[in-house]
């Protein structure tokens, strides 16, 4: 779940 919700801001970071 961390390693999910870690990705995910990693993404959108990057994304945005």
């Amino acid at each position: 779940m961390i390693l999910h919700l870690c990705f995910v801001g990693i993404a959108g970071a990057l994304n945005n």
